[in-house]
């Protein structure tokens, strides 16, 4: 209900999915619940997930209703390439 007053005039929203601190935490599945709250409420708001978004929390957050998801540990903390991470993660989230 925050975004009420101001929710025509935004185009995108980013929901934190961890407390904010150090790269790589664990995803709060807590926040699926405010994703699924923000999409029933805000239908054509952009919605972007960052933090502990990965190969095994994607599905579930695009599935809650996130159309933008934001990576860091997926892609740039693996032993492939940053380029061979985010060509994997395009495959997945298309399946």
């Amino acid at each position: 209900s925050i975004l009420d007053s101001v929710a025509e005039d935004l185009r995108h929203v980013l929901l934190m999915g961890v407390t904010p601190g150090t790269s790589g935490r664990a995803f709060e599945e807590s926040s699926l619940d405010k994703i699924v709250t923000l999409r029933d409420t805000y239908d054509t708001l952009n919605i972007a997930v960052d933090g502990g978004v990965n190969k095994k929390t994607m599905h579930r957050i695009i599935d809650a209703g996130a159309n933008m998801l934001c990576m860091g540990s997926a892609i740039f903390n693996d032993t492939d390439t940053p380029e061979s991470n985010i060509k994997k993660l395009k495959e997945l989230a298309l399946n």
